[in-house]
């Protein structure tokens, strides 16, 4: 994973955590060394590739932080948000987690598409708590948009891009 350029992000913030990347619990032997096996080898690289998208996405959400001018910028809440979401709907996931785009509305929101074989989900997230909200999701000529924002439907609609 490439290094990252210093943000005011804590380093207990899910986006802290997550771009760490996986953690597995280490076993240890009698003497205090630590203990690896297959399994245990096998484990990682399977959430590593479960979550490789999850953590490009939260990667270039927090690349947006670069952009110089503020209302390129995403907000504090956007950016809260749009991590919250992307962390709870990745468990729910059927499949692995999709790579997608990120940026910005000019208005310190934040835009996410995902496109796959035709089909687009595009998950908007305004700048303040009193904006529109919503997952933008179309198939050929059949579109439509959910304004009840949620991990679980994140993951639903992710998972039927995959699909």
């Amino acid at each position: 994973m490439p290094a990252l350029k210093s943000h005011p992000i804590s380093n207990t913030t899910p986006v802290a955590i997550l771009l760490q990347g996986p953690q597995l619990p280490q076993a240890q032997g009698a003497d205090g060394r630590q203990i690896t096996s297959q399994a245990t080898h096998a484990s990682e690289a399977w959430l590593r590739d479960r979550q490789h998208g999850l953590v490009v996405v939260i990667q270039r959400l927090v690349s947006l932080l670069d952009f110089t001018e503020p209302e390129d910028k995403p907000s504090e809440f956007a950016l809260t948000v749009a991590a919250n979401l992307l962390i709870e709907a990745n468990p729910l996931m059927r499949s692995n987690f999709p790579s997608g785009s990120v940026g910005t509305d000019g208005a310190s929101g934040i835009r996410l598409q995902w496109n796959r074989s035709g089909r687009e989900i595009r998950l908007v997230i305004p700048a303040h708590s009193d904006g529109r909200m919503y997952i933008y999701y179309q198939s050929g000529k059949t579109y439509g948009i959910v304004e009840n924002v949620s991990g679980r439907g994140l993951a639903y609609w992710l998972d039927w891009l995959i699909a």
